[in-house]
């Protein structure tokens, strides 16, 4: 199952990664799916494995419900976490966003740190979001590329 759900992993972010630098989407034949066979193959829902991943993809419906990313972004990364578990999901999220913001900061320096003084308030002051910028970025290619820092650093690490 391992091998297969990473295989799985590689081919959903690679086409996720393809689509959104080229049509900035994330479909959803590839995500859904993905999530539904992700969920089979760790014998939903009679582990506890199942039940934690499937409470950490509600979780990331909070991130949606912020506007901090599309929902085809979402979407790939409930279906990593299904497939992958959320140790994998979680480390490629982090090294994506961390990388997203890393290109943001060269690219506009200003404006980011502006929507990150939003998001802030958001979160943690509910105040309203003023949209300041109208641009949109590839978040699955980061992903992808977060999720391969990820099986790296696990293999370097754990080997």
């Amino acid at each position: 199952m391992s091998k297969l759900s990473f295989i799985i992993t590689i081919i959903i972010l690679i086409i996720s990664a393809y689509t959104d630098l080229r049509y900035r989407k994330v479909l959803n034949i590839i995500t859904f799916p993905s999530i539904v066979l992700g969920l089979v193959l760790c014998k939903f829902p009679f582990t506890g494995e199942s039940l934690y991943r499937l409470l950490w993809m509600m979780i990331f419906f909070a991130l949606g419900y912020f506007r901090m990313m599309g929902l085809g972004d979402l979407k790939l990364i409930m279906a990593v976490t299904a497939l992958r578990g959320i140790e994998e999901s979680s480390g490629m999220l982090l090294a994506g966003i961390s990388l997203l913001l890393m290109y943001c900061f060269l690219k506009d320096r200003k404006n980011t740190v502006s929507m990150l003084k939003d998001t802030y308030s958001t979160i943690f002051y509910h105040t309203p979001v003023i949209k300041r910028s109208n641009k949109e970025y590839p978040l699955a290619a980061f992903l992808f590329l977060g999720y391969i820092i990820t099986i790296l650093a696990r293999r370097c690490l754990f080997a």
